[in-house]
């Protein structure tokens, strides 16, 4: 559905631009093809699209895919495609942002050329856009939080260690609301470690790090995994180390993933 509306918008916007052309070309521009829920996410696009071309109800939608991939460089990657795309003069682009601050001058550019951009997943800072789909990372983040506070005494200081990437807003914003969960119950907790992971590479890595620096038994009492990119990597790497409970939300159709590990060894 919320695909379908993103195309509606699409449709709208580019018909008065594109009234002689047969065909639309747009640009789209995805984060990572090694994390599930991102791995979806592109598929029920292109799905949607493909429908809507079979339909004949209107132009045919040509999409151009573009993937940046992940870390530091897929941040840089996306900025340099979307600054190609951008001089290629596309009928629209639709963006899914790696950093929602570093990739807003190139969509800024956009504007300036009159290219309507739309973002799914999260935001852009200082740009505009035609519109933008998500779901509603703070209130999955608030949900986890409420779930995990029943998991311990009312008295007992929970030991976490995040993994983390605090530089896209449904991530911030899921960290915000489990927090802000946990502080409304007045539960104690305290952070032992953070570790940039968000991908199933960086995750492996933060995982073998984890390992070396709390090696003693109920050392740690709960990971938190910003996404299933680091969480189902984590559960499968640590393997029979840990008691593994899920907390799986699928809020407006996004899945994402908390791993709980209770006592690693």
């Amino acid at each position: 559905m919320k695909f379908q509306i993103l195309i509606s918008f699409l449709l709208l916007s580019l018909a008065s631009l594109t009234a002689f052309a047969k065909d639309l070309d747009v640009h789209v521009f995805y984060w990572s093809s090694r994390i599930e829920a991102q791995v979806s996410m592109r598929r029920g696009l292109e799905e949607e699209i493909k429908k809507y071309n079979q339909s004949g109800a209107g132009k045919t939608i040509n999409l151009i895919p573009h993937v940046a991939g992940e870390g530091r460089l897929g941040v840089s990657n996306q900025i340099h495609q979307l600054e190609s795309a951008i001089d290629a003069n596309p009928d629209a682009l639709i963006v899914q942002p790696t950093d929602i601050s570093t990739v807003s001058r190139a969509v800024q550019d956009a504007g300036l050329k009159k290219i309507p951009v739309f973002t799914f997943d999260q935001f852009i800072l200082n740009a505009k856009v035609q519109s933008y789909v998500a779901s509603d990372n703070y209130q999955a983040g608030w949900n986890n939080g409420i779930y995990v506070e029943s998991l311990f005494p009312r008295g007992q200081e929970i030991k976490i260690v995040m993994f983390e990437y605090t530089r896209v807003s449904a991530v911030i914003n899921r960290i915000d609301g489990f927090f802000d969960a946990l502080r409304s119950r007045n539960r104690k907790f305290v952070v032992l470690k953070r570790y940039e992971s968000v991908d199933p590479v960086s995750a492996s890595e933060a995982v073998a790090s984890l390992l070396k620096e709390f090696p003693k038994k109920r050392s740690v009492d709960l990971i938190f995994t910003v996404n299933d990119g680091a969480g189902n990597t984590v559960v499968e790497k640590l393997g029979t180390k840990a008691e593994k409970k899920f907390c799986m939300r699928r809020l407006m159709g996004i899945p994402w993933l908390s791993a709980i590990l209770k006592s690693i060894v």
